[in-house]
């Protein structure tokens, strides 16, 4: 039978719209040049507004569980391809599952003016929770400035909504993660020392 190497080491990165856009390109960038291995999942946010699917205030439940899945199946096709340094070792990950579910909790909270109860979304929160094993997670600070007119208001004001749906989500369902500091060149800096120290680790 032939050898099938085991799964790579996943790092989930999650954070508010506009939060630490570049960390995931950073940490691979970091992880290219010391020879490990990495991928990155193909963005499921511009296939979706391809398809009439919007991620954002307008977000309905059918959107979010095509996002979900959506984003889970990019992540398994990046742990199974193979890079210039051999199979992937590692795949930094920016969570749609988690973005996608706290997008449209805070689309709901805008068009009602109430939370969802747990009940609406509690199996799509199983979903993402059961569909991987995650090595660690990056919870991002929420840095993006406040608008300069009223259409970026409001963008900033939905942003917020978002940041706090996902500490939400993250608190509810028990996820272990790592609260990076502000300002971004120290989150930055605390996510590379994490993921480093990580593939140090005899496993990889």
């Amino acid at each position: 039978m032939p050898h099938i190497p085991p799964y790579p080491m996943l790092i989930e990165i999650i954070g508010a719209p506009g939060a630490g856009k570049e960390l995931a390109a950073d940490l691979l960038d970091v992880l290219h040049e010391r020879g490990i291995s990495a991928r990155q999942p193909r963005a499921t946010a511009p296939l979706a507004e391809s398809r009439g699917l919007p991620l954002g205030p307008e977000q309905d439940l059918d959107t979010t569980r095509w996002l979900i899945g959506a984003g889970l199946a990019a992540q398994v096709t990046a742990e199974r391809e193979r890079t210039l340094h051999g199979p992937a070792r590692v795949v930094v990950s920016r969570s749609t599952g988690w973005g996608a579910l706290a997008h449209w909790l805070a689309a709901e909270d805008l068009r009602t003016g109430r939370t969802p109860p747990h009940s609406r979304y509690a199996d799509l929160a199983r979903l993402v929770v059961a569909a991987c094993q995650r090595d660690l997670v990056l919870l991002l600070p929420h840095d993006e400035p406040r608008g300069e007119d009223a259409a970026a208001e409001r963008q900033h004001q939905f942003a917020l909504r978002v940041d706090w749906y996902l500490h939400r989500l993250i608190d509810e369902e028990g996820i272990t993660a790592v609260h990076l500091p502000l300002p971004m060149e120290a989150a930055r800096a605390s996510a590379v020392e994490r993921v480093l120290d990580l593939c140090r680790e005899p496993a990889l």
